[in-house]
Order: C-alpha cells, then structure tokens, then sequence
C-alpha cells in the first residue's frame, strides 16, 4: 500500500510516519510539509486544484491521509481568511481529487464539532460546534461528503485532544499547553473546573488509522476514543 501522509512535519504527522516507518515497512509512505520541513518530506500546494492532482497522479497512492489543520484557537477566532483556506479549501480540494483519481481519503477532523453537552458522542450525534476551529472542521466534513457518491471511499474521523511525549513544543498538543499557562507566572488565563477531556495518545491514534486502512473495514464518519 502507498500512502501519501498530507500534513507530515506536524506531531501527528512526524508520529505516523515514524510509526509507518517502525511497525509498519511493507508499505510506502510519503508526506508533504509547508513550512517546516522533516526527514525527506515534499511540499505541495494544496490551495492550487490543477497542480495538486498533478503531483497527486505522479505520486500515485493508494491513500491519502488528510491532516492539516490550524487550530491554535487566536489564529481561529480572528482570521477566518486563514484557517478556511487551510481547515476548509485544502481537504476539500484534496477530496475532489481523491475522487477523481479513485483514492481512498481519510480526513482527520475533531470532537470539536459537538458543543459537549451530551456525551459520549456517536457520529449520529447532534453538531453544534461552538468555535470557529470547530465550525471550521464541520464546513470541511460537509464539503468532503458532498463530494463523495459512495461513504466507502472515504473515511472521517473525530478525535479529541491528541497528546504525545514526541513533542518539539509544548504548544503542539493541548495538554502540555495547559502546563505551559500554569508555569507562566507573568499572565493570566481563566479554565473552567468541570470540562472533562478524554485525551488520545498520538501512536495509538496512528496504529488505529494504518491497521484500519489496511482492512478497510470503516468508510463514512466516525469518532475516535
């Protein structure tokens, strides 16, 4: 199997393909970066549809792994222009293609795209997202579902707040930022005392992603815990 990994310089990207590269040798893995560049991976202009399905037809794989995203929540909340092109466009530019080319996708979107009120939560469960991060990730899922005829060809999945110890800053996951808040002793930030976060542990969130692929036994949407 030949996987293109779209978004591979991030923690989950440098995570999968580390994983890939580890456990999993009998396939072929590629990622693309933008700009920050890791370990062999190659750029992509996924906002440009004519020279992405080009490079996609050279690359030829048999799946695509979509996983760019901003959602640093300031970035979100206050450039809208931003975070559609990269939250919005870009996977739904990469479906069109996918489908064209009869490339299996799998998009990696959010739990928030629930307002948590009613949990645990199913695919089939109400959406009510309550920030732009999470507004932006539900326009995506729509779009790519709009474009796919058959559920079987593609598969969505929505994760929580993913964490790992293969971090290069604490800002990459959640988790370790809410650490990084307490340690600054120069501002201050306001947390509720009653959200309850069901974190993820990144290489277990890979495996699952690889193994399914393998087997192709998901399609459609579904929510990872």
């Amino acid at each position: 199997m030949k996987v293109l990994l779209c978004g591979g310089s991030g923690l989950v990207g440098r995570v999968m393909l580390k994983v890939f590269n580890d456990e999993y040798q009998q396939h072929s893995v590629l990622g693309t970066y933008n700009n920050n560049y890791y370990n062999g991976l190659i750029k992509i202009d996924f906002l440009d549809s004519n020279s992405l399905e080009e490079k996609i037809k050279e690359i030829n794989p048999d799946v695509c792994i979509s996983n760019i995203a901003e959602r640093q929540n300031e970035t979100c909340e206050n450039q809208w222009n931003k975070i559609k092109k990269i939250n919005i466009d870009i996977p739904y530019n990469l479906s069109v293609v996918c489908k064209k080319l009869n490339i299996f996708l799998v998009h990696i979107s959010t739990d928030y795209v629930y307002d948590g009120q009613v949990t645990p939560f199913s695919p089939e469960s109400l959406t009510n997202p309550l920030q732009n991060y999470g507004i932006s990730k539900l326009i995506a899922e729509q779009r790519i579902k709009s474009v796919f005829n058959n559920k079987n060809d593609y598969l969505i999945l929505r994760v929580p707040v993913l964490y790992s110890d293969q971090l290069r800053s604490l800002e990459e996951s959640a988790v370790p930022l809410i650490i990084k808040k307490v340690m600054n002793k120069v501002e201050t930030f306001k947390e509720d005392n009653f959200s309850i976060r069901r974190p993820v542990y990144v290489e277990d969130f890979c495996r699952f992603i690889i193994e399914t692929v393998e087997k192709r036994n998901l399609s459609g949407v579904h929510c990872f815990y």
